[in-house]
This record gives structure tokens, C-alpha cells and sequence, in this order.
């Protein structure tokens, strides 16, 4: 699915989750100034020490933007300050609520993509999403491979090679990004 032009509407101020369903939001990473200091304020420690191992000012900015994001909409729907929210991380540092007596499981997954992010959130169990922005310098076989079954990838490479790309990334445009979503029965 490519996001849809003009920008999704605002969400209404009050976030209600109904099981069966899932809901999608899409934001810029890219945010001025006091935006990004409001959203900082609302990190963990561990986030801010995390936000200073990257190198350059630009991917800190967004992480800080993503996680704050992150934290601000959680809030939101836990009805909670977002500072006062606590993750705990599997093995591969995925984060997820940490459980809380007395309050149903909200599940969540965040993507990033350049200066883009999308996040998912449910009432129902794991949730996946991911966003890529659409790049025209991608290697067909070599990425299909990982992202495509053997069928598809077969497919794929019986088009002419002018269109291998765009069916690849479902864009002629090259510029907007390409989001997925998934949920687990």
C-alpha cells in the first residue's frame, strides 16, 4: 500500500482501542526544534543514553522524535503521563509494555524509514508494520530474495526489466514510502 496523498487526517482526541482492530499512524521524523525537546523530555534515561550513541545529529533526532512519538501515543491511549511508561526488550530489543495488573495488554510495533515512521497498535495480540522508503538504486534479485517467497521472486524477474522496480516497490514515483502491516491470529 503506498500512503495515500494528501497527509492522513488527525486522530480524535480520544483513543479507544476495540478488539479486532488495529490502528495505523503514520509521522514525519523530521520535526522543528521544540517538538523534538518535548519529545525528549518524555524519554527514559536508557533512551537518552541510547540517542547519544548515534554519530550523526540527524538519525539521534529521529530515534529521540520516534521513541517520543512513541511514547506520547501510548500515553494517549493508556490514559497515562508518557514518561511514566516502561518497556521491557526480548532478545533482539524489540520493546513492549511492561506488564501492569488490572490493564489489558496493548500491543505495539514501530517502523522508521529515512524520515518517516509508522506505528501499529492492537488490542489482540503481536503486531508487525514496516515502512521503506522506495529507492530506485535497489539490487531486484538480492533484496527479493530476502523479502519475497521463491515464487514471487520468479515472477518478479519475468518482467522486463523496466518494470521490475516499480512492481517491486508498487511506486512509479520513486519518492513516497511503502508500507506493509500484519497481524497474528
Amino acid at each position: 500500500m503506498i500512503l495515500p496523498d494528501p497527509p492522513w487526517a488527525l486522530p480524535p482526541d480520544e483513543l479507544m482501542l476495540n478488539t479486532s482492530s488495529v490502528h495505523i499512524w503514520f509521522a514525519r521524523l523530521d520535526v522543528e526544534e521544540t517538538r523534538q525537546q518535548y519529545f525528549q523530555a518524555s524519554l527514559s534515561q536508557d533512551e537518552r543514553r541510547r540517542a547519544e550513541k548515534f554519530s550523526f545529529d540527524r538519525h539521534r533526532d529521529f530515534f529521540m522524535s520516534g521513541r517520543g512519538m512513541l511514547r506520547h501515543i501510548l500515553g494517549r491511549y493508556l490514559q497515562v503521563e508518557p514518561a511514566s511508561i516502561r518497556f521491557e526488550y526480548n532478545a533482539f530489543g524489540k520493546p513492549s509494555l511492561e506488564p501492569s495488573s488490572g490493564r489489558r495488554p496493548l500491543f505495539f510495533n514501530m517502523a522508521h524509514s529515512n524520515d518517516h515512521a509508522l506505528f501499529a497498535f492492537t488490542l489482540d495480540g503481536a503486531v508487525g508494520v514496516d515502512i521503506e522508503s522506495i529507492r530506485d538504486d535497489i539490487q531486484i534479485e538480492q533484496t527479493g530474495a530476502l523479502v519475497f517467497s521463491e515464487g514471487e521472486l520468479a515472477t518478479l524477474l519475468e518482467l522486463p526489466a523496466a518494470q521490475q522496480h516499480h512492481t517491486f516497490s508498487h511506486s512509479g514515483h520513486g519518492k513516497r514510502p511503502l508500507l506493509k502491516v500484519w497481524a497474528r491470529d
